[in-house]
C-alpha cells in the first residue's frame, strides 16, 4: 500500500487543479499518519482565513472526509527516529520525511505533490509518483 502525503491529500480536499489523479490514488488504496490529518486541517484553515471557504463548509469538508477516511492511518511514532534521520540526512523538514520512513516501513511507494520530498524519495530508492 503506497503512502499519501499531506500536499496531495489537500490538493484532493481543497480541490486544487490534478486532485482528480489523487482521487485515482485514494481508489487504489493508500496509507498515511496522523500529521495528514492536521495538515489537511491547517489548509482549509488557510482557506477560510483567505476568504476562499467559510468556516461551515471547511468544518463540512473535514467531517466528510473523517467520515469517508479513504485511507489508512497509521502510527507516526514508529518511524519517527527514522524520519529524523531521513530529516538530517535529506536536509528536509520531519513533517515530510515522516512520509519517507513510512513509505520505506511498508515497504512500497510515496505518492506526493511536494517536489523537495519527491526528490529526497527518489533518492531513498523509494517508487514515487509525483502529482504537481
Amino acid at each position: 500500500m503506497r503512502v499519501i502525503d499531506s500536499s496531495s491529500l489537500a490538493k484532493y480536499v481543497n480541490r486544487e487543479p490534478g486532485w482528480e489523479e489523487v482521487e485515482d490514488q485514494l481508489k487504489k488504496g493508500v496509507a498515511t499518519t496522523p500529521l495528514a490529518l492536521k495538515e489537511i486541517s491547517n489548509s482549509l484553515w488557510k482557506r477560510v482565513r483567505e476568504g476562499q471557504l467559510s468556516k461551515q463548509y471547511s468544518r463540512q469538508v473535514l467531517e466528510g472526509l473523517l467520515k469517508l477516511r479513504p485511507f489508512k492511518v497509521f502510527d507516526q511514532e514508529t518511524v519517527l527516529t527514522a524520519a529524523l534521520d531521513i530529516s538530517t540526512e535529506e536536509d528536509i523538514p520531519i513533517y515530510d520525511a515522516i512520509f519517507i520512513a513510512l513509505s520505506e516501513k511498508m515497504r512500497d511507494g510515496l505518492i506526493t505533490s511536494d517536489v523537495k520530498q519527491a526528490e529526497a524519495a527518489k533518492r531513498r530508492k523509494l517508487q514515487v509518483i509525483y502529482l504537481p
